[in-house]
């Protein structure tokens, strides 16, 4: 069972729907990828979590889509009273993707309107879910 963040559970059974999805532990690789010129020594993806929601593809059709949300931190290093070195997140909002889970594809969304995340989605993967 899952939650998508807004409190209402779901059991999906992929085997079910002949549907074979990538792991969380492989999510982290594919958004490392798909930003190949980034600066990731101090950037890192601080964590994955499921993001179900029903969204229609090009044609339309209404199916929830099961993506994991990545949020993506930024830490500097400083040094303590006895000159070890401490890992610190700096204020800020992180970057945030959403990878489908089925075709292992990473679209980077705007982090400061959530709402039109699953417009974004429908715009870079709306094909693809339709098989076109």
């Amino acid at each position: 069972m899952l939650l998508d963040g807004q409190l209402r559970p779901y059991v999906y059974r992929h085997a079910a729907r002949g549907e074979h999805m990538i792991g969380v532990t492989a999510v982290k690789d594919r958004v490392m990828a798909s930003r190949r010129n980034y600066q990731w020594g101090p950037n890192t993806v601080a964590e994955a979590r499921p993001y179900i929601h029903a969204i229609a593809d090009v044609n339309g059709v209404i199916k929830p889509r099961f993506e994991y949300m990545t949020t993506l931190v930024t830490f500097t290093a400083k040094k303590d009273k006895e000159g070890e070195e401490v890992r610190l997140t700096p204020g800020g909002t992180p970057e945030v993707s959403l990878t489908d889970a089925s075709r292992e594809r990473v679209v980077w969304v705007d982090t400061y309107h959530p709402e039109k995340w699953d417009d974004e989605l429908r715009a870079e993967l709306g094909s693809l879910w339709a098989g076109k």
